[in-house]
């Protein structure tokens, strides 16, 4: 039994053992090389193929978008196409600023915003921050 796995099989064992022998950064860094394509795969699973030319948060609205050109913490920005157009953010952090910001963005453009820990570009190190327009706005 270890903290976060009741059940550790020999082979999660050994891996744990030999990340605790490197340093802080390399876990890090090996448990995004390791997990990658994984968020990659998840990433098309839920959010569909990236888009590519211009990657710019407006595309979700058209020109009706009301606010500055970059969305509060954008970093390694991406728009994917799904059952819905979606535009994400992947930030080393947010401060509480930042936040604040995203909410005002939302809300004075109809989007949703969803922050959770499963980026793809640096595992561990990145959040992702999905925004869609709001399905009441769409409704109307």
């Amino acid at each position: 039994m270890t903290e976060f796995n009741g059940r550790p099989s020999r082979a999660y064992l050994a891996a744990v053992d030999a990340l605790k022998r490197l340093s802080l950064d390399d876990r890090n860094r090996a448990y995004a090389d390791s997990s990658a394509a994984d968020l990659r795969a998840l990433a098309v699973r839920q959010g569909g193929q990236k888009l590519s030319g211009k990657k710019s948060w407006r595309r979700l609205l058209g020109k009706s978008a009301q606010f500055r050109d970059s969305l509060p913490g954008d970093d390694h920005v991406e728009l994917r196409r799904g059952a819905n157009l979606t535009y994400i953010s992947h930030p080393y952090g947010l401060a509480f600023g930042d936040l604040k910001e995203i909410v005002e963005a939302c809300e004075a453009n109809g989007l949703e915003a969803h922050i959770d820990a499963r980026s793809w570009y640096f595992p561990g190190s990145t959040l992702r921050v999905t925004y869609r327009v709001n399905s009441i706005r769409k409704r109307n």
